[in-house]
C-alpha cells in the first residue's frame, strides 16, 4: 500500500509543482481554484473578475480580470484556496489562447 501512495504523490506531485511555481507572464487569465463547499463563480464575481469558458472544472474555474495581482488577493480573501496563471494552466493542457 505505501508504495502505491508514493507512486500516485509522485505521479501528481511533478504538474502540480510546475503549475504552481510558473512564473507569471502577466496574462489577464486566472485559474481560480476553490475547496468544494465554496462556489466559486461566487467567489470569481466577489473578487472582481468574470469567469469564462464553456467547461467548469469540478474544484475551479478560468476568470478573466483585469488587475492579476490585485484579483488575487481579492479571491484568496473570498475563499480562494489557489490563483494560477490561466495562460499556462491553458498551454499545459494543449489549447491555444
Amino acid at each position: 500500500m505505501r508504495v502505491l501512495l508514493m507512486m500516485v504523490f509522485l505521479t501528481v506531485a511533478g504538474p502540480i509543482t510546475a503549475l504552481a511555481t510558473a512564473p507569471d507572464d502577466g496574462s489577464d487569465m486566472r485559474l481560480v481554484v476553490v475547496p468544494p463547499w465554496d462556489d466559486a463563480n461566487a467567489v470569481v464575481v466577489a473578487a472582481g473578475g468574470h469567469v469564462i469558458g464553456p467547461e467548469r472544472a469540478p474544484f475551479a474555474v478560468l476568470a478573466q480580470v483585469d488587475h492579476p495581482r490585485a484579483f488575487a488577493v481579492a479571491a484568496r480573501r473570498a475563499g480562494a484556496l489557489a490563483v494560477l496563471n490561466g495562460a499556462t494552466i491553458a498551454a499545459f493542457c494543449g489549447v491555444d489562447v
